[in-house]
């Protein structure tokens, strides 16, 4: 198709915006260059002049092809990408995951926020839309999207409210006796407008990132308060404080210091919320097994080899966020306040999630601590940093950084449900693993390009579902 469109002088960037939809022109759009206007030169990791619409085009063009040439079968790392479209150190695999998504989405009418609803605020509308005498509010920026007018149907009230808007914010909260809460990091640090902003700031991206997260969860916790004589329960999606339980010798977690900051906002500003409220610590996202830093490498003899910077015996919480959330925050509303409960369905290793991997699918699996200075060489400037202290602060402090009031699903009293690593494999189709394409990647070529399926929703999780009130 791309070469039908350039003999009758189509652009293939200018055909794309004329017929795809907007979420999927985003989506295909998802590895893309530094944030720069559309005619001036932006310089790639390799020192070779480009302008940023251009690069967009290679990109779209790419992905459109890839996506008309497999849309049958799951691709592997052995698959060529067309000699035009390969740029240097390109992950095949990553470029087919990426065209495999749109042809997904475009195959079932979907936009990226439907094809990526399994998240927190999701999780919690299905359980207590479950539950009799609960009605649940979503609140989002766009009612009238796809996303949203599917939750309508469901009996779901979808109202609008922004997280830069306070006063929208109090609007959707009005009436709720309960409202659950969180936010996004990892959606900042991917925005353009971020990298714009920490270019005029002369600061990094996870700073900027970091700055707008706790900005926006500090406008969640200001409207809740609005609304206190009315509250029953608040429950707060946070993390663990890296440079306070380390400190400060972990300064990269970023995205569990901007949790952090708000709960201590929370505490401090709002006492009488703050006495309505329980606290949720997710744990480390099942799904993180399909991303291209954790995935499993197959090896010559049929075993497989899963490598991150971290002792292979230190446990972590792992969770199922998509089973999982909403039977946990419906166990903090049925408690009483003042609970800081690990969302877990495990707490294993990566030496007993590589066993339990192994015996699910009939294979070898071990776990091979890997440098930090390896991860960061593969996940690139933006990204490596952050998770390799993500990783060091886990090996080295725990993650929850040794905090004496954390409890656990299966100590809160209550039938609780929560999904097992193992059960989770079980459901999990575990053929995607393949032989890791070793690269020193570009930043921009990290935002999406490299990761697996399951990478790509952060670019879109604040437009899902941020939070609901029920």
């Amino acid at each position: 198709m791309i070469d039908e469109m350039i003999s009758v002088g189509i652009s293939p960037l200018a055909w794309a915006q004329a017929n795809l939809p907007k979420e999927m022109l985003e989506a295909g759009l998802m590895a893309r260059a530094p944030p720069v206007e559309d005619d001036e030169p932006s310089v790639n990791y390799y020192d070779m002049p480009f302008t940023h619409t251009a690069f967009l085009e290679v990109i779209l063009s790419a992905t459109i092809e890839l996506a008309e040439a497999v849309p049958s079968r799951r691709p592997t790392a052995d698959d060529p990408i067309p000699d035009r479209f390969a740029l240097p150190d390109a992950s095949c695999a990553g470029m087919y995951e990426l065209a495999n998504m749109l042809e997904t989405m475009h195959a079932h009418d979907m936009s990226p926020s439907e094809y990526v609803t399994k998240l927190d605020g999701g999780s919690v509308a299905r359980v207590f839309q479950n539950e009799p005498g609960w009605k649940v509010r979503g609140i989002t920026r766009d009612p009238s999207k796809p996303s949203a007018t599917k939750w309508s149907s469901q009996d779901v009230e979808v109202v609008a409210g922004d997280l830069d808007d306070l006063e929208s914010l109090k609007k959707g909260f009005q009436g709720a006796n309960v409202i659950f809460g969180t936010t996004d990091f990892w959606g900042h640090l991917n925005a353009p407008a971020t990298h714009k902003l920490a270019a005029e700031q002369k600061r990094t991206a996870n700073e900027v990132a970091y700055d707008r997260e706790v900005a926006q969860a500090k406008a969640i916790i200001d409207a809740a308060a609005a609304h206190i004589d009315t509250l029953d329960r608040f429950v707060f999606s946070t993390l663990s404080g890296a440079r306070k339980w380390s400190k400060g010798t972990i300064k990269w977690n970023y995205h569990f210091d901007a949790k952090a900051e708000a709960e201590d906002y929370l505490k401090e500003t709002y006492p009488e919320l703050s006495a309505k409220t329980s606290l949720l610590h997710l744990g480390y996202y099942a799904n993180n097994w399909k991303a291209f830093s954790g995935k499993p490498e197959k090896q010559e003899d049929g075993s497989f080899v899963v490598s991150l910077p971290i002792s292979g015996d230190k446990k972590i919480p792992m969770v199922d966020p998509v089973a999982d959330t909403g039977h946990f925050t419906k166990a903090l509303v049925e408690l009483s306040p003042g609970k800081l409960l690990s969302g877990a369905g495990s707490y294993i290793s990566f030496d007993e999630w590589c066993d339990t991997f192994g015996k699910v699918n009939n294979v070898k699996c071990v776990f091979k601590k890997m440098p930090r200075e390896a991860m960061e060489a593969v996940m690139g400037p933006l990204y490596g940093p952050e998770i390799a202290d993500m990783y060091e602060y886990f090996d080295k402090f725990g993650f929850e950084g040794g905090n004496p009031d954390i409890v656990f699903p299966w100590d809160l009293g209550i039938d609780v449900k929560y999904t097992s690593m193992e059960e989770y494999l079980k459901g999990e189709d575990c053929s995607s693993t393949s032989t890791r394409v070793e690269v020193q990647l570009p930043e921009f070529w990290t935002i999406g390009a490299v990761f697996d399926m399951s990478r790509a929703k952060s670019l879109f999780e604040s437009e899902v579902d941020e939070f609901m009130a029920v």
